[in-house]
C-alpha cells in the first residue's frame, strides 16, 4: 500500500466532520491544490464574446404583474430598475432576496421569460415554501424584491447558422420552464428541430 493510501485511511479513521479542512489537507498532500481553481479561471478568461460582471450587488425588481396560473402555480412579472437584467440567456435563474414579515429569505428561481423575445422578466413558482406562498397569496403589484443579475451555466443560445436536432426532457415546474425558454429561442433558428 502506498503512503498516500495509508494516510488516507488514517484520515478516514480520525475524521472530525470538517469536510473543507479534510479536502484542503488532501489537496496539499496530493499536490492538487488550486489546480481545479486555476483551470476554471483560465477557462473563464478564454471564453469568447463573454463579459465578466460584478454580480455581488443586489438590485431592485418591481413586481409588475402577478398571474395565478392554476391552484398552486403563479407567475411573477418583474420590471427591473437596472437594464443589465435583460442581458441573460435561456436557462438562467434569479437569486432573489425577499422580505416577508420582517424576515429575509434568499431563493433562486428559474426565469420563464425568454431573452431576445420577451420584453419582461418572469419567474413561475410552485407553492412549496414561504417565498412561493408570498408570491401566490400576499405579493402586490408595485412591491419590490432584491435580486442578483441572472446567472447559471445551464443555458442555451440560439445559432441560426447551425442545423441541429434537439431533444429536451424536463420535470417539475422549474425544469419545464427551462424548456419553455429554450423552445422560444429555438424559434429563432429556422433549421432547428
Amino acid at each position: 500500500m502506498q503512503n498516500s493510501n495509508l494516510l488516507y485511511l488514517l484520515l478516514l479513521g480520525t475524521y472530525n466532520g470538517n469536510y473543507g479542512l479534510f479536502f484542503r489537507f488532501w489537496d496539499i498532500i496530493c499536490d492538487t491544490e488550486l489546480n481545479a481553481t486555476s483551470s476554471t479561471f483560465t477557462a473563464i478568461h478564454q471564453r469568447e464574446n463573454e463579459k465578466i460582471i460584478d454580480n455581488t450587488q443586489y438590485r431592485t425588481l418591481i413586481i409588475e404583474q402577478l398571474v395565478k396560473e392554476n391552484y398552486n402555480i403563479a407567475s411573477v412579472y418583474f420590471k427591473p430598475t437596472d437594464k443589465e437584467f435583460y442581458d441573460y440567456k435561456a436557462g438562467q435563474y434569479l437569486s432573489l432576496k425577499v422580505k416577508i414579515e420582517g424576515k429575509t429569505y434568499h431563493r433562486c428561481f428559474s426565469l420563464s421569460s425568454s431573452p431576445n423575445i420577451d420584453d419582461f422578466l418572469r419567474i413561475t413558482v410552485k407553492l412549496k415554501g414561504e417565498v412561493s406562498h408570498y408570491f401566490y397569496h400576499t405579493a402586490q403589484v408595485g412591491d419590490t424584491v432584491s435580486s442578483l443579475l441572472p446567472a447559471g451555466d445551464f443555458n442555451f443560445t440560439a445559432n441560426a447558422n447551425l442545423k441541429k436536432d434537439y431533444i429536451m426532457v424536463a420535470a417539475e415546474v422549474g425544469l419545464r420552464l427551462y424548456l419553455v425558454s429554450f423552445i422560444k429561442c429555438l424559434n429563432l433558428n429556422p433549421t432547428a428541430r
